[in-house]
């Protein structure tokens, strides 16, 4: 994850991840996590573009909150990694930033990489806010 150079708020959305896993006893971080920080970001890019495709980003976040509560738990202080699917979504996003000619990964690129590698329960969660990857990149 370091050789890529990352934006501020794409940075502040890993580390909101990564502490919610933690503070949930998840030992992997996964694309829920990643999403939950991304449309929780207040004035945020993700959660204006979901807006405009007329997508409750409350609710979105509320589902979001009830399949983070669904994932397995570890006790005491678990070490998080990246899951599979969010070591996927990441290179996703690094590749749609290098052919979009950027220098840095944004909270579009890991959105992008999301889409790529999304769990089931963020599919779902997408396709019932009809936030489709076609619209996200229109808006």
């Amino acid at each position: 994850m370091n050789e890529y150079n990352y934006t501020q708020n794409s940075i502040k959305a890993l580390q909101t991840a990564e502490a919610m896993a933690q503070e949930n006893s998840n030992n992997y971080l996964t694309p829920e996590h990643l999403l939950y920080a991304l449309v929780d970001q207040d004035g945020g890019t993700i959660p204006t573009i979901f807006q405009k495709l007329g997508a409750d980003c409350n609710q979105v976040l509320s589902e979001l909150d009830t399949a983070i509560s669904q994932l397995p738990k570890v006790s005491g202080q678990p070490q998080v990694y990246a899951s599979n699917e969010t070591s996927r979504a990441i290179n996703a996003a690094a590749k749609a930033m290098k052919s979009m000619g950027d220098e840095y990964i944004s909270v579009e690129h890991l959105m992008i990489g999301i889409f790529a590698s999304a769990t089931p329960a963020v599919k779902r969660i997408l396709a019932d806010h009809n936030i489709t990857k076609a619209g996200f990149t229109r808006k």
